[in-house]
């Protein structure tokens, strides 16, 4: 359906006359066709959007740069992945973006599925820090990254500072939340904690 549109807007609006709109209904096509393991079809669909961009514009999409590095994770082309991320990064950097830490915590998965756990833990500390200062150490956010710092910390046989780590996020949920899920935090914790004492 949206390849059906995405012609007819092409037609419509004629090839020069390339804009936001061919970008993002491309952008949904090539998302529908990573969703459906498509993945050939998906790369080559992003990789001609970013070019279009490059072309008419001078800079290529976020978006669609963001959309490719997930695309290569997902395809396990990770040293693929990892650059794209760390170019991302470097763009988000000199704009300010609000979305920062979100392709950080991206590259530091990466990084994991690498086995770089000292740059994912790095990458952890930098979002968590930058997070703590920003929207507090209690939001939901912060509390995610602080797990996933305490798993990597783990991974690295570093169990005191992970429960450490573990315990604090344990009783910053326990804050915010009150009984609600506490149960199911529970067991996500005692998990981890039994997780990384191995």
């Amino acid at each position: 359906m949206i390849k059906k549109l995405l012609d007819v807007q092409k037609r419509n609006s004629g090839k020069d006359n390339y804009d936001h709109d061919n970008d993002s209904a491309m952008n949904n096509l090539a998302l529908c066709y990573q969703h459906q393991a498509k993945y050939a079809k998906a790369e080559s669909l992003y990789k001609e959007i970013l070019k279009k961009q490059k072309e008419l514009r001078g800079i290529e999409n976020l978006e669609t740069l963001e959309n490719l590095a997930n695309l290569y994770g997902m395809m396990e082309r990770l040293t693929e992945a990892q650059s794209l991320y760390e170019n991302i990064i470097a763009i988000m950097v000199l704009q300010n973006n609000p979305h920062l830490v979100t392709a950080m915590s991206n590259l530091a998965q990466i990084y994991i599925r690498q086995s770089k756990l000292t740059k994912a833990e790095e990458i952890f500390k930098q979002c968590f820090n930058q997070l703590k200062d920003t929207i507090g150490s209690d939001d939901p956010v912060t509390l995610s990254i602080m797990m996933k710092l305490a798993t990597v910390l783990g991974q690295q046989g570093k169990t005191q500072d992970a429960q450490k780590l573990l315990l604090d996020c344990f009783q910053r949920q326990k804050k915010v939340l009150g009984g609600k899920r506490l149960f199911i935090i529970n067991v996500i914790i005692i998990i981890i904690i039994i997780i990384t004492t191995i």
